[in-house]
């Protein structure tokens, strides 16, 4: 019985650390997606309610907001910056059509793992595509 259990202690000191990885990166992605449902939603509701909405994307917070959305979370251990988004705090804006006036990538990163993750946010359709962050220069998109 001694070896059982010395050999399950092994299995398990072997295994912690890719499930925390697992679960690091699985944050990342699932505010990634909480960030890109915030988008769509607010694209939805100015076409919807015919107004301009307002997505403002935290950058020094854990909750993202906006004029037509109920509040979204991040993970704990995610940070957010971005690079062409305008205002303070960055906000991407839809228009009546639900078309944006904005343009810009929003970078999320694990301090967990090391992990980021990319949304890129283009002017007009809104169209939003996403994909991993590589070298700390580029959005290689993989959605």
């Amino acid at each position: 019985t001694l070896a059982v259990v010395i050999i399950v202690g092994i299995l398990c000191a072997i295994a912690a650390p890719s499930l925390l990885a697992m679960q690091g990166v699985a944050k990342l992605n699932s505010s990634a997606d909480n960030i890109r449902t915030a988008l769509e939603t607010s694209q939805f509701q100015a076409v919807k309610k015919h107004t301009r909405c307002k997505v403002y994307i935290p950058t020094n917070s854990s909750t993202i907001s906006g004029d037509c959305l109920p509040l979204f979370n991040l993970d704990p251990g995610i940070t957010v910056r971005t690079s062409g988004l305008t205002g303070t705090p960055p906000q991407a804006i839809y228009n009546l059509q639900g078309l944006t006036q904005s343009s810009g990538t929003i970078i999320l990163s694990s301090t967990e793992t090391g992990d980021k993750r990319c949304l890129i946010l283009n002017k007009g359709v809104g169209l939003i595509r996403g994909g991993k962050y590589i070298n700390n220069t580029t959005c290689q998109v993989t959605e």
